[in-house]
């Protein structure tokens, strides 16, 4: 398997720290760029480090991690949502057909979401514009 690159955003410290145990520990066929806090890093990560995944927290202080497509129009990365949330923000998730992992993070599911990645191949996994269309109705 060919090695995926990514970053983590979160605004939560202790979720980045066991995001970063998680993926070393479980999935070593990622490796881990850098991570952010908010979108505006994301935006910054992204365009400096063009990872293959970005590892997305919606609920953040500032904008909401969805809001990561108002800045980058065609990503050109695999989108995996982490939330705790189980409502709205999941069912719109779920309806545009993205990758997401609940938080607790359960590392079989992590596990399952990148096999997939790797499965139906990295450029597959990119959001398309009718994900982004769903999201956007939803959120605006």
């Amino acid at each position: 398997m060919d090695e995926l690159t990514a970053i983590i955003i979160d605004d939560e410290a202790q979720n980045l720290k066991l995001m970063n145990i998680l993926i070393s520990q479980f999935c070593r066929d990622v490796k881990i760029l850098s991570e952010g806090t908010s979108v505006q890093e994301a935006v910054a990560l992204v365009q400096r480090l063009q990872p293959d995944i970005v590892f997305l927290d919606i609920d953040m202080p500032g904008e909401s991690g969805f809001e990561l497509f108002n800045y980058i129009k065609d990503p050109l990365f695999a989108v995996i949502f982490t939330t705790a949330h189980t409502t709205e923000a999941l069912k719109n998730i779920k309806q545009a057909k993205f990758n997401f992992l609940l938080k607790p993070i359960d590392f079989r599911k992590l596990k399952e979401v990148i096999a997939e990645i790797h499965s139906v191949g990295l450029s597959k996994s990119y959001p398309t514009k009718k994900q982004l269309k769903i999201l956007e109705n939803a959120y605006n």
